[in-house]
C-alpha cells in the first residue's frame, strides 16, 4: 500500500506528459490526381463528370475523414462544388480513392476547351475543408490542391 501512495503521484505527471506529446494533429492529405475521368450526360449548360479523386494519407497512423466540402476548378474557372458527408477510415501511409460524380457548368470549360484538348492536359484545383480525426478527436483542416491532369481523349467519352 505504501508503494501506491508514494510512487503513483510521482509517475502521474510523467504519464500525462507522455500522452500529451505522443498525440499529434493529423497532417492534411496530399492530392495525387484523378483516375478514370469520364464525361457523361452533356447538355447546353451542364455536364456530368465521374472520376476517382486520389489522395494520399501522409500520417503514420490511421486517420478518419468526414465532412469533405470542396470547390473544383478547371484552368482557374469554378466548375463545381462537392460535398461528402460520410465517415471514411484511411489507413496510415496509403492512397485512397473517392468516387465522385460532379454536375459541372460547361461555360467555363468551353472557354478553355481548345487549349485543353490541344495540350491534352488541364490544370485542376480543389479548394475546401474537411474534418480529420484520430481517436475520436476531429479538427477542421483547410486544403488546396492543384495538378496538371493529363486528359485521355479516347476514354473521356466512354460510356
Amino acid at each position: 500500500m505504501k508503494f501506491f501512495n508514494v510512487r503513483c503521484p510521482a509517475l502521474l505527471p510523467c504519464f500525462l506528459t507522455f500522452v500529451f506529446f505522443s498525440c499529434k494533429a493529423p497532417e492534411p492529405f496530399e492530392f495525387r490526381g484523378l483516375e478514370n475521368l469520364t464525361l457523361g450526360e452533356v447538355n447546353t449548360d451542364s455536364a456530368t463528370i465521374t472520376t476517382n479523386v486520389v489522395f494520399y494519407n501522409p500520417n503514420s497512423f490511421r486517420v478518419s475523414l468526414k465532412n469533405l466540402e470542396s470547390d473544383f476548378y478547371a484552368n482557374e474557372s469554378l466548375i463545381s462544388h462537392y460535398v461528402l458527408d460520410t465517415l471514411l477510415d484511411v489507413p496510415a501511409a496509403t492512397e485512397m480513392r473517392i468516387p465522385v460524380s460532379l454536375r459541372v457548368n460547361v461555360q467555363p470549360i468551353l472557354s478553355n476547351a481548345v487549349s485543353a484538348f490541344l495540350n491534352r492536359q488541364i490544370l485542376l484545383r480543389m479548394k475546401g475543408k474537411t474534418q480529420l480525426g484520430h481517436s475520436g478527436i476531429f479538427i477542421t483542416v483547410p486544403f488546396e490542391f492543384s495538378k496538371n491532369q493529363q486528359i485521355d481523349l479516347p476514354n473521356l467519352f466512354a460510356e
